[in-house]
């Protein structure tokens, strides 16, 4: 065999081909990569940082932008929320409106001199919010006569309906259409309805005093009314005798509570059993509402008497009653009520409501809804 051998050294041997006919890197010293192939993996690895870095760079940059995107979206809403706002109705009207005399009407002399005065009050959902709205009976109302300082007189009329002309304002506040019509913008509705005031002259004698065809001004009507929802009170079967005592300018109340029948603020006792009406007057002449006691109010009975309610209810030979189904309802002063506690705890009746018994407060919306 030939020897392959030179002088000073032996030749080394060419490295077999790898698989598929590529040979791999040379080797150097100690069997490690040669240089240049070192060199070209380094290269490799700094050029992949160098694309991972800018990837990174990148991302950052694109959150930043989406950041920017959130931020300039979220000016944008804010920039435009007032357009698509739900505004209350009536949040920004008036809370005084004028008020024409109708009429004025003597309901007794003598001793004490009271005029029945009816206004016609703005009574419009659009104009006149919920909150400052005659919707109870017991509210008193604020008037002003002559651009002097606002009284509060008592209501003698039933509170405002929901039924009825203000059923068109409420589907004009819902914002709905017909079809074939078109949305645009209309006018608040105007809707008057009568407010019949008690009018003492010792007392309101600039109210007393009004005649037709003068103008007061009606604002937010007082008070929360009376508390009628104690005792279950609103089940009529469970109450099918309801007993009124009135005194001075209670009558205003009893009235009210009376025509408000089975309506807003009412009792439904126009289809209880039976309803007693005791009315106490120092003398007859100043008996109030003697043509509703003559025209007759349905189911209610009325009793005219200068004697303590104590007597003229032990007077009733007709009133029968079981104590657990009779309500008795006090409207007048602190001794007229002092007087139906006497009766009811002479009549064993649990259930005696004040008219200065305070309903709780609704609590109303005041301010507008962003969406």
């Amino acid at each position: 065999m030939r020897s392959l051998a030179r002088a000073g050294g032996r030749r080394r041997a060419r490295a077999a081909p790898r698989a598929g006919g590529r040979a791999g890197p040379a080797a150097g010293p100690l069997g490690r990569p040669a240089r240049g192939v070192r060199a070209a993996r380094a290269t490799g690895e700094a050029a992949e940082a160098a694309a991972a870095g800018g990837e990174a760079e990148a991302e950052a940059a694109s959150s930043d932008q989406s950041w920017a995107e959130l931020e300039a979206l979220k000016q944008e809403r804010a920039a435009r929320s007032g357009c698509y706002a739900t505004k209350l109705a009536a949040v920004d009207a008036p809370e005084w409106h004028a008020a024409p005399v109708l009429r004025s009407e003597q309901l007794s002399a003598g001793a004490r001199n009271v005029r029945n005065v009816v206004l016609s009050c703005e009574a419009s959902r659009e104009l006149v919010p919920l909150a400052k709205a005659y919707t109870a009976v017991g509210q008193r109302a604020q008037v002003k006569v002559a651009g002097r300082e606002a009284v509060a007189v008592p209501p003698a009329s039933a509170p405002f309906s929901s039924f009825g002309p203000q059923e068109e304002v409420l589907w004009q506040l819902k914002k709905d259409l017909f079809a074939g019509e078109v949305k645009a913008e209309v006018e608040p509705t105007s809707l008057r309805a009568e407010l019949h005031l008690y009018a003492d002259e010792e007392t309101h004698p600039d109210v007393y005093a009004l005649a037709a065809g003068d103008e007061v001004e009606v604002g937010p009507f007082l008070g929360h009314g009376t508390d009628f929802l104690r005792g279950n009170l609103q089940h009529m079967y469970a109450y099918p005798l309801v007993v009124l005592l009135a005194e001075g300018d209670g009558i205003a109340a009893a009235r009210a509570l009376i025509e408000a029948r089975s309506g807003l603020g009412g009792l439904c006792l126009n289809v209880r059993d039976e309803v007693r009406l005791f009315y106490r007057v120092r003398n007859r002449e100043e008996a109030c509402y003697a043509d509703r006691f003559a025209e007759g109010w349905g189911n209610v009975k009325v009793t005219v008497h200068t004697d303590s309610f104590l007597e003229a209810w032990d007077a009733d030979d007709e009133l029968e009653y079981e104590p657990d189904m009779t309500a008795v309802l006090a409207f007048g002063d602190a001794a007229t009520e002092e007087a139906a506690a006497e009766l009811c705890e002479e009549a064993e009746i649990p259930l005696l409501i004040r008219g200065s018994d305070e309903a709780r407060p609704f609590t109303f919306l005041d301010s507008t809804l962003q969406v």
